[in-house]
């Protein structure tokens, strides 16, 4: 009897791993629907806008005409989009990021991920970086800090800015 339990379990394992597979794929096709022609991107405001074809914009890249078929998009949105979107997991949106979250994750993820976008804190200095590349920012000859000091910064802590300068 034991070799008919593991038999029988094997084909549980077997029948659930496709089961998985089927589930993944059918969220992949979701999220391909989803795709904002214009950025690539799944939107992660709601609500989504629709044109009167159905066609899926994110409130980003909405225009006056839809960017798929060309007609007006109007003020339509998508219900059923917004119920997906909310039940799927998302990419964290900053470059580097690996994460991966629920909808109604993703704004608490943002506000700490180490890879958030940041103002390089140098008053002279206007570029934008991820916060896990600040240090090689602020060692970079192109920074306008750089001149400022001899010595590589190796803590954002240890940082003192004279920003009257």
């Amino acid at each position: 009897n034991l070799g008919v339990e593991v038999d029988n379990d094997k084909m549980e394992i077997k029948n659930l791993k496709r089961k998985l597979r089927e589930s993944e794929n059918f969220v992949d096709q979701l999220k391909d629907k989803l795709e904002c022609p214009v950025c690539m991107e799944i939107p992660q405001i709601v609500p989504v806008p629709v044109c009167p074809n159905g066609h899926i914009v994110c409130s980003e890249c909405k225009g006056d005409a839809c960017p798929t078929c060309r007609v007006g998009m109007g003020d339509a949105k998508s219900l059923l989009a917004v119920t997906v979107i909310e039940n799927i997991k998302h990419e964290c949106r900053f470059v580097d990021c690996e994460g991966i979250f629920p909808f109604d994750k993703m704004e608490e993820h943002a506000k700490d991920c180490c890879h958030r976008t940041v103002s390089c804190p140098h008053s002279k200095c206007n570029v934008k970086v991820g916060l896990s590349k600040l240090l090689d920012h602020l060692n970079d000859a192109d920074c306008s800090f750089f001149p400022a000091r001899n010595e590589k910064v190796s803590d954002v802590k240890t940082l003192r800015f004279n920003m009257t300068e």
